[in-house]
């Protein structure tokens, strides 16, 4: 898996105006007032990965689409989603190539909506990072049923939204069996029970034991059958069809005799070779109707991609506005002299002294409107190019009956030119009649003669796949020892606890440790001191305790995840890490944990992208590290709310 995960922007259009947000590809902290739409940012991106939007009233009110850019593995990725749907417009290239634009659903399809394997958004995004379908048993038995995995699975050990952050360990809880158990498969493929060959492997191993119990069915169903016919072996079958051989070849003599003595008379054919003229001008009108079709085909695609190039350009230069937008230079950027606007007439650009006019300004409302031209433009050529690929299979279902009937009547002609004296035509008819029957009932025991030899194929069959089963299950026993998965969850229970010290946690100190079973997930404080409880997610009091230890854990596991390369995508989007935790009662906490956000980022998770919303942070300087600041309230003109003009 290329964990390779980055989220660069995000657009969020409102009914008034639009809102452009960019992220740090290091670190980035949003904070500020309570209700500007800090957890709203969190949940809009989770909302173009195909999550479940919380819709506050000022989203409901105002809240029109979300468009998300990001770098996922080797691909340049536009995820754009509008309010209330279940699919996600998605553009991508690779490597600045000629992107490609889709229409993708968020809970599957029935026919690939892109290459031959991709039918929903999951499987899309999975496709980035560079993996096939992940199913993983959802036991530890490997003879459980597998489950599939999704990419907001992973996404779990991601981001932790507000909402979540004291109320449930990573969904490991009781609340929802369904969504604890995708939650443990996740976790379990993440650590490294599993990783892409050991799951490919497993789902051979269970492919290959369906088949076995198939073929064994068969085995035993046709077996049955024979004996219910008194079909015992082969050779009983093929005297059967010995003795019917003779039979039709005595009826092909006699048909040969009748037809032996007559004379030519085509007035039988006469219509049938109308017909065929018919037909055959038929055939040159669909065939040229088929080119036509392929070349509107052509023609649709050329169109598309150029759309789609110019979509990215206008992604690109509508970041570009955003940064630029009210900048005011003091000196030239070219020389370094400085600027004398003095006399300047206000109809002129100062800096290059070029005449404006209202048309030559790029407004973000027409870069809007460009994009949703666009993006309209591109879903009519889809839709032209569906209706031509099915015109197109219409086309050739109807060219294919046309050259058959076509054969048919060509063999229909020939038959009937021999057919020719109405007075022997009954028994002519007749006799092959009986010669039609014989050969019905000669075809039908071949193809009987052959279950016996079946029969023994599926039997040696399944031996050979026993075997390869037995070879398979060897193959995994080494990839499982290879990925030393305990090493790995040790690793684990000891990051987990350096970082619970790490940030001055009372509740738990050097002489403690953590367990983690392998059933549950769920980790275990284990006090040094018998005379407190062992301390768990479920029975901690404090719910600002409950926050740090989803914190802690999931900065845990992407440590271990960066040590040990595991398939785990690198971002850490965190809503409220702080929550229920007050700066005045709590401050040296709140210190550790930022600092410590900052020195991971610059050592073990350089390159893991963290994302922190939070009320109130600490502020931590870097001269060597790239931090993005942004300040939210409803009071500071300057640093506005997510909906500038909402006051709801």
């Amino acid at each position: 898996m290329n964990t390779n995960f980055k989220i660069l922007s995000l657009k969020v259009v409102f009914k008034e105006c639009p809102v452009f947000i960019q992220f740090s590809p290091e670190i980035s902290i949003i904070h500020g007032e309570m209700s500007t739409g800090k957890s709203s940012i969190a949940r809009l991106i989770y909302y173009c990965f195909g999550g479940d939007l919380v819709y506050t009233p000022a989203l409901e009110s105002e809240f029109l689409s979300a468009t998300v850019e990001a770098q996922i593995g080797e691909y340049e990725v536009i995820l754009e989603r509008e309010r209330r749907t279940t699919s996600v417009d998605v553009a991508f290239r690779k490597d600045g190539c000629e992107g490609t634009s889709i229409h993708v659903p968020i809970n599957g399809s029935e026919i690939p909506i892109f290459n031959e394997d991709i039918f929903d958004l999951r499987d899309l995004l999975f496709y980035f990072l560079g993996v096939k379908q992940i199913k993983v048993h959802r036991t530890m038995n490997k003879e459980s049923k597998m489950v599939r995995l999704g990419f907001l699975d992973l996404f779990t050990y991601c981001y932790i939204p507000q909402d979540r952050i004291d109320k449930s360990f990573f969904k490991l809880d009781n609340e929802n069996p369904f969504m604890k158990n995708k939650s443990i498969a996740a976790i379990r493929f993440i650590i490294g029970h599993y990783n892409d060959k050991l799951s490919d492997l497993e789902l051979e191993y269970s492919e290959i034991s369906n088949e076995i119990m198939g073929k064994s069915e068969a085995v035993i169903q046709l077996r049955n059958f024979l004996k219910e016919f008194d079909y015992n072996d082969e050779k009983e079958i093929s005297n059967r069809i010995a003795q019917l051989e003779s039979s039709k070849k005595d009826t092909k003599e006699q048909i040969g005799n009748i037809r032996s003595g007559f004379q030519e008379d085509t007035h039988f054919v006469d219509e049938l070779r109308n017909e065929l003229r018919s037909i055959t001008g038929s055939i040159d009108q669909e065939e040229q109707t088929l080119k036509d079709i392929n070349l509107r085909t052509e023609e649709n695609e050329s169109l598309k991609a150029e759309l789609i190039s110019t979509k990215f350009k206008i992604a690109k230069s509508e970041a570009s506005q955003s940064l630029l937008t009210g900048v005011k230079f003091e000196i030239c950027p070219a020389c370094g002299a400085a600027l004398n606007n003095e006399g300047d007439p206000a109809c002129s650009c100062y800096l290059c002294r070029s005449e404006l006019s209202e048309k030559s300004i790029s407004t973000p409302e027409k870069n809007d409107i460009a994009k949703s031209d666009l993006s309209s433009r591109i879903l009519e050529i889809n839709e032209s190019l569906e209706l031509l690929k099915r015109g197109r299979r219409r086309q050739d279902k109807k060219l294919s009956f046309l050259v058959e009937k076509k054969k048919e009547l060509d063999g229909k002609l020939t038959s009937e030119l021999r057919n020719y004296d109405s007075k022997f035509l009954s028994r002519s008819v007749e006799l092959e009649r009986q010669e039609a029957s014989i050969q019905t009932r000669i075809d039908d025991l071949k193809r009987i003669v052959k279950l016996p030899v079946a029969v023994n194929q599926l039997e040696t069959e399944n031996t050979r796949l026993i075997e390869k089963r037995e070879s398979i299950n060897i193959e995994i026993e080494k990839e499982r020892k290879k990925l030393n998965p305990k090493l790995i969850l040790s690793e684990l229970e000891q990051t987990y606890m350096e970082l619970l010290i790490a940030t001055g946690i009372k509740d738990v100190s050097k002489g403690d440790s953590v367990s983690i079973s392998t059933d549950s997930w769920r980790p275990v404080i284990r006090k040094n001191n018998q005379e407190f409880k062992d301390l768990t997610f479920e029975n901690a009091g404090s719910e600002g305790l409950k926050t740090l230890m989803n914190d802690c854990f999931v900065f845990a596991i992407h440590i271990v995840a960066e040590r040990y390369n595991l398939p785990l995508p690198r971002v850490i989007l965190i809503d409220s890490p702080m929550s229920n935790i007050t700066r005045a009662e709590n401050e040296e906490v709140m210190e550790a944990f930022y600092h410590k956000i900052l020195e991971l980022s610059m050592t073990t998770l350089k390159n893991v992208q963290i994302i922190i919303i939070d009320a109130d942070v600490v502020q931590i300087r870097s001269d060597i590290k790239a931090i993005s600041w942004m300040y939210m309230s409803k009071t500071d003109p300057s640093h506005p709310p997510l909906i500038p003009y909402y006051h709801g």
